[in-house]
């Protein structure tokens, strides 16, 4: 499952509820094979939210849970999208290369 910020709601007191597991419902971690596999196969991801490690290798673990958890987390902090819809960059790079420089990381504050 990949966890992005479409899937997190808010309750009335502002509690937050994860919603459309749809991936998972499909069977995800079975849709998604390792580079070297011969079969050809469909694979359902979320640009800018899945775990590059996962991409490669197609192994799901809870760190790919906790990767997307942190670019939900860099979007809250800092207002930018996970993958830019104008220049298709991934907030990772992004932050990555703002967070290096300590005197820069209020730039990343929205």
């Amino acid at each position: 499952m990949v966890i992005k910020a479409s899937n997190v709601l808010l309750d009335k007191k502002f509690n937050c509820k994860l919603c459309d597991f749809g991936s998972a419902k499909m069977g995800f971690s079975s849709t998604i094979l390792p580079p070297n596999s011969s079969t050809n196969r469909m694979m359902l991801v979320s640009p800018g939210y899945t775990d590059p490690h996962y991409l490669r290798t197609g192994i799901a673990s809870k760190k790919n849970d906790i990767y997307s958890f942190g670019i939900i987390i860099l979007e809250l902090i800092s207002g930018f999208e996970a993958l830019s819809s104008d220049t298709g960059e991934r907030l990772i790079s992004k932050a990555g290369n703002i967070l290096r420089d300590a005197t820069k990381v209020a730039e990343m504050v929205d």
